[in-house]
């Protein structure tokens, strides 16, 4: 169990989740093994198991498993209950970003012209 708080009245409580549980669902839901998450996250494929099955990740590690999950450190963070849960909006945003620092320049503004076009569409 880990602490979370409880978006509409604030207050904090422990749910049966774990990082474990919240790690294997995000790897699953990507479709990736224990061994091709380790590899993107330049981690054993043992700490992997590990974490999934309720070892306690460091700081370094929950790194690690947010670059080979393309998702924001901070994401990753709320998972393992080191950051108050944040709305699925901002959540949304954070991995965004993530992935938008990732890009090249040229490819920044290719994403940014395309978000303007939508936009435009809906207008």
């Amino acid at each position: 169990m880990y602490p979370t708080i409880d978006a509409k009245w604030g207050k904090m409580f422990l749910v049966e989740n774990t990082f474990g549980d919240w790690l294997k669902q995000n790897r699953e839901s990507r479709g990736l093994s224990q061994s091709e998450l380790a590899r993107l996250s330049m981690l054993n494929r043992a700490v992997i198991n590990k974490l999934e099955s309720g070892t306690h990740p460091t700081p370094d590690t929950l790194k690690a498993i947010a670059r080979g999950l393309r998702i924001s450190v901070e994401n990753v963070y709320r998972a393992a209950g080191l950051l108050p849960v944040a709305s699925k909006e901002r959540e949304g945003i954070d991995d965004l970003l993530t992935l938008y620092n990732q890009l090249d320049p040229e490819k920044k503004k290719m994403l940014i012209n395309y978000a303007s076009f939508l936009n435009g569409l809906e207008k």
